[in-house]
């Protein structure tokens, strides 16, 4: 085993073989103020009050029932969604998060509201903003299918003249 680096030569991990030794105990007692220094925090033959219990169980007295979880679930639901969350953000969202808050209030669209198109697969058929103003309100969306939607888009796009 190398020395390089150490202050002492000899190759024994123990600090106590360290030459300052002493005066780090002079340091230790002098930030202990007088007090003694810990002895350990386990004595012998103290048994656990946690013995055998699982590791997960902290601090209750006895686990919660079945009973009493669903009913701890069912008192917290609804309570920290849409505007009462304290992250709501209300029209100044993203474009992906509104979309998806969309979707949890309609439903994936199945039926083109202009061709009449329908499908089952949610990658065929969009919402689409009837405004373009992207704001969260149900009634400013339209069901279309991926043709229709990007038909409707191209046409607010000349009329505004946006290119």
């Amino acid at each position: 085993m190398s020395n390089k680096g150490r202050k002492w030569k000899d190759t024994s991990n123990h600090w106590t073989k360290n030459p300052i030794y002493k005066e780090t105990l002079k340091e230790m007692a002098k930030k202990l103020k007088g007090r003694k220094p810990n002895s350990g925090s386990f004595k012998k033959g103290y048994i656990s009050p946690r013995k055998g219990k699982p590791l997960g169980w902290i601090g209750h007295s006895t686990p919660h029932t079945e009973k009493s979880k669903k009913l701890m679930s069912l008192n917290r639901k609804g309570k920290h969604t849409g505007i009462n969350n304290n992250k709501w953000k209300g029209d100044d969202v993203g474009n992906v998060a509104l979309h998806s808050w969309l979707k949890r209030q309609l439903g994936f669209p199945n039926k083109c509201e202009f061709c009449g198109f329908e499908s089952d697969d949610h990658h065929k058929m969009h919402w689409a903003n009837k405004s373009h103003k992207y704001k969260r309100k149900v009634n400013d969306w339209l069901r279309l299918c991926v043709s229709c939607h990007k038909k409707y888009d191209l046409t607010f796009i000349k009329k505004n003249k946006i290119i």
